[in-house]
């Protein structure tokens, strides 16, 4: 009769814990940062996830994603018709979702470009893919082919996030000019938008977007420019008991170019629920 498997102490468990955590720091680089919410067997449990989500990692080979999706057969894009495209894409994205690949852009792109993005490019991408891992592949386009737009577009839905998602509680300041117009074309310090926008949020217990709409974007990189409007609709409680309310609200943006960091920033920002009121 074989021997009953002693089960560890909670104190054996944290010890296990800390060591996992300084073989995984050692071994991989990097820093643990928070954790001790956690119940010991909890952490223990995602401490070893991880120790052999990396350990598979290492062992992965070099493929390309053409190879990962098993070489599928396809048709060059000047083959095909609209609708034809169309279904193609379809069924490329499926084969590749279901290998945990994700092809998406962040500014409209047409389904014949995509289309070709994914068999003259995405395919040939090579990547360290390991098995039993769960790894969640995401390829945007304009990794490929950056795009101002996109950048403006990305800083813009991050500064929305950061205004109307209550549990969104950090933001690059780097986003921001050092001072930022407001409303009314008055100087706003970066720290001190950055207060405003604290101060808007803690009058709620929840805060949520219900969506977002870009509803006009002009880029101008010659003129070291860009504006864009944005439409929200978000949802606030005040109190655990109170009732939501269902509110839209418009933002207009600015932006200057940074001509030595190539990079663009936010130097006006019109929004009410900032400046003028309390909802």
């Amino acid at each position: 009769m074989s021997k009953k498997k002693k089960e560890k102490t909670e104190d054996e468990i944290k010890d296990e814990n800390d060591f996992l955590k300084m073989s995984l720091m050692a071994e991989y680089g990097g820093d643990f940062i928070g954790g001790g919410d956690l119940p010991p067997m909890v952490e223990n449990h995602f401490l070893k996830q991880i120790k052999d989500f990396h350990k598979k990692q290492s062992k992965a080979e070099p493929k390309k994603i053409f190879e990962i999706i098993n070489e599928p057969e396809y048709d060059h894009t000047a083959d095909l018709s609209d609708k034809e495209i169309k279904v193609r894409l379809q069924k490329l994205q499926n084969k590749l979702m279901a290998k945990g690949i994700f092809v998406s852009s962040i500014m409209p792109v047409s389904e014949r470009e995509i289309y070709r993005f994914i068999t003259e490019e995405v395919f040939k991408t090579v990547v360290h893919f390991a098995k039993g891992t769960n790894i969640v592949l995401n390829i945007l386009y304009e990794e490929y082919y950056p795009s101002d737009e996109a950048e403006v577009k990305v800083i813009a839905n991050d500064l929305v996030q950061f205004i109307f998602d209550g549990s969104v509680v950090f933001i690059d300041q780097d986003l921001f000019a050092d001072q930022v117009k407001d409303s009314y074309n008055l100087i706003v310090e970066r720290n001190d938008l950055i207060a405003k926008i604290d101060l808007f949020k803690i009058h709620f217990k929840v805060l949520t977007i219900e969506d977002i709409f870009f509803t006009y974007m002009e880029v101008d990189k010659d003129e070291h420019f860009a504006k864009m409007n944005i439409e929200v609709l978000y949802k606030c409680r005040k109190s655990n008991r109170g009732r939501f309310k269902n509110l839209e609200t418009e933002i207009y943006l600015e932006f200057d170019h940074n001509e030595e960091t190539d990079t663009w920033q936010i130097s006006k920002i019109s929004c009410s629920e900032i400046f003028d009121k309390i909802n």
